[in-house]
């Protein structure tokens, strides 16, 4: 199981997750440089390990990403980044998402 995890494994799948975190602690982040300036300064090692070191390459990665698909494991709701920082506009947004969040573990059990 070990080496099935390790051969799926992209580093990729760490900079999304970490994406997908700073729009929940920064809510109101809807602009696509805001966000990526944040992954900059907040997640520099995932950045790095997706994307290099290169600023070329890196920052039209990192814009090409605002655009793709994350799937949140904790509700199942797969939307682009750019959909998730305006589902996530403001902290009133991101409390109803912890609470949607705490009701799926709750049915879960």
């Amino acid at each position: 199981m070990y080496k099935d995890f390790e051969e799926n494994y992209s580093p990729l799948d760490d900079l999304k997750a970490a994406a997908f975190q700073t729009l929940l602690l920064h809510p109101g982040t809807t602009e696509r440089q805001d966000w990526i300036d944040l992954l900059v300064e907040e997640c520099g090692g995932e950045v790095v390990d997706a994307y290099g070191t290169d600023p070329a390459d890196v920052f039209p990665s990192l814009e090409d990403l605002w655009e793709d698909g994350y799937l949140d494991s904790a509700t199942g709701i797969e939307k682009d980044f750019c959909e998730w920082a305006l589902a996530f506009a403001s902290e009133e947004a991101v409390e109803l998402y912890y609470a949607l969040v705490e009701e799926k573990e709750k049915n879960a059990r």
